[in-house]
């Protein structure tokens, strides 16, 4: 398990993104999940935590990409993510087997 917290913007994220390096919280990952753009961390205490941002895009989950946001827009990274609806296609939901 894990908590996670939503944020209203990338802006937002990338500011938690500097604070945690500021402070020295251990960053796992960042990732676009096509439908969220994703900081995974781990708490004071080894518990893992995620901040993220909706994108509003529709896609197939579980899906995770890597990116950086030190170097890639807002733009590039909204654009990259988008890019998946085409390629990765939408979520589904469960299939249930015939018979």
């Amino acid at each position: 398990g894990q908590m996670s917290f939503i944020v209203p913007s990338l802006e937002e994220l990338r500011t938690l993104h500097r604070r945690f390096q500021a402070e020295g919280t251990r960053i796992l990952r960042t990732v676009t999940h096509g439908i969220s753009v994703s900081i995974y961390f781990l708490d004071p205490e080894d518990n893992i935590g995620e901040v993220y941002y909706k994108t509003g895009y529709n896609i197939r989950q579980g899906f995770s990409r890597p990116i950086d946001l030190e170097k890639q827009s807002d733009e590039e990274i909204l654009a990259f993510s988008k890019s998946f609806e085409a390629t990765v296609g939408p979520f589904q939901g469960a299939k249930l087997p015939v018979g």
